[in-house]
């Protein structure tokens, strides 16, 4: 309706996974790099998880777009697939016929392929969608199937797709052995204030935009609040506001368009969960929120401070900063990751020290090298827990590298997040140090 109004060429924020609409946040980028790392490093299996709409299979389709030629790959998108079933999909999807045959002759034909790809330098990889909804029991023939292998190479790569609930799924004393075999895990977080205004402006700019479209800084606060950076609710609720405004017939959009619009999806059942009743519930809410998915995804982000005038004091809020290295660290990186403790202006010590706003942290390992230092930091980073190092000058013994995890306030989320961190087999010796 409103295309012609505005000077669009399509609609900016359909919610189909088109990759010429794909908006690499910093998070993104990283999920994008660290797969295709993975894939040209020949990693068995890899990891991506993401909350509902936070664009796992558009992340997926623009890692098919940048394959070489020389890789092969089959995409799954249906998730209730069972047996020989997903064997028959993944045969055709890799251009192989699937028709006829027992279950241990299909498995010969795919051998055979993968075998001809591997004698020819190519690489072949399977990608399964909506992982979450597989059974336990098709997750363990999945794993067997990675099994084809010579005595030198796997015959190919798997990598599953899918919502928080697959960490979970994986985490059974069932799928263990599939779980131990995942060497790259990535989660695609929501995305910030900041990356929703790009996100905003690069979908426009795709569609047509011609500088006649403005958004009110309020509006674009509001949007922000009501989608809470999932990008497929962005799009919902830009869709609507931009209906709202060309029902005014203006071009610029303001907090009630966003107001209007976000209504009228939540009459639909949108999931419009952050009221506006105040600047203490907001803020609050949002400390319940991504509390609880850092503590149930396992992930630990750097934190935000969150001033009030109205609250009269400072209330600390976890968010996790949309902010992750790629999985290789160049060597022009080093120095960067690494800060001074006598540094007051970057040393992570240092910051938390001033306000004494978080006291405790995460010591993971020390050593006088700092490239083994950041080989764990990697290692962590490829788990998705952004570790860090400190350079830390000690009496008597010089200078040694620290490898650090986290900022808590208290001893108690410090404790929580280290067990987690000492079921790593590398990290169990890790340990909780106090800042104070």
């Amino acid at each position: 309706m409103y295309l012609n109004f505005y000077g669009l060429n399509e609609k900016p924020f359909n919610l189909t996974p088109d990759t010429r609409f794909l908006y690499l946040s910093e998070n993104h980028q990283d999920a994008l790099n660290s797969l295709i790392y993975g894939i040209r490093e020949e990693e068995w299996f890899m990891v991506l998880t993401g909350d509902i709409g936070t664009g796992k299979t558009t992340i997926v389709r623009a890692l098919l777009e940048r394959l070489n030629e020389d890789t092969s790959s089959a995409l799954i998108l249906d998730p209730l697939l069972e047996g020989e079933d997903l064997l028959k999909a993944t045969l055709e999807d890799f251009g192989i016929d699937s028709s006829g045959g027992t279950r241990k002759e299909l498995i010969g034909r795919l051998n055979k392929f993968l075998f001809g790809e591997l004698m020819q330098g190519r690489k072949a990889v399977l990608i399964i969608d909506e992982a979450q909804h597989l059974s336990d029991q098709t997750l363990e023939e999945i794993r067997l199937l990675s099994n084809l292998e010579t005595e030198k190479a796997k015959l190919f790569q798997i990598i599953l797709v899918g919502q928080v609930e697959l960490h979970q799924k994986l985490e059974s004393s069932f799928l263990r052995p599939l779980n131990q075999r995942i060497s790259i895990r990535y989660h695609l977080l929501p995305l910030s204030r900041v990356d929703t205004e790009k996100y905003i402006h690069h979908r426009l700019l795709v569609a047509g935009y011609n500088g006649h479209i403005s958004f009110s800084a309020g509006a674009l606060n509001d949007i922000f609040k009501h989608s809470r950076g999932i990008p497929r609710l962005i799009n919902l609720v830009c869709d609507r506001t931009l209906l709202a405004g060309y029902a005014k017939k203006s071009n610029y959009l303001d907090k009630q368009m966003v107001k209007k619009g976000a209504g009228s999806l939540k009459k639909q059942g949108f999931p419009y969960t952050i009221p506006s009743k105040g600047r203490k519930l907001i803020l609050l809410g949002v400390l319940a929120l991504f509390l609880g998915c850092a503590f149930l995804i396992g992930l630990q982000g750097e934190d935000l401070y969150v001033r009030s005038k109205k609250l009269g004091h400072s209330l600390q809020v976890r968010l996790p900063i949309i902010e992750q290295r790629p999985v290789a660290t160049p060597k022009g990186e080093i120095e960067s990751a690494t800060t001074s403790a006598h540094d007051s202006k970057s040393s992570p010590i240092a910051i938390e020290t001033q306000g004494l706003s978080h006291r405790y942290g995460i010591h993971i390992s020390s050593y006088r090298d700092n490239r083994r230092a950041l080989m764990d930091v990697n290692k962590l980073r490829r788990l998705g827990y952004q570790a860090f190092t400190i350079k830390k000058d000690i009496p008597g013994k010089g200078i040694w590298y620290r490898v650090m995890f986290g900022k808590f306030r208290t001893r108690d989320e410090a404790e929580t997040m280290l067990k987690k961190i000492k079921t790593l087999k590398a990290f169990s010796d890790a340990r909780i140090i106090s800042f104070k």
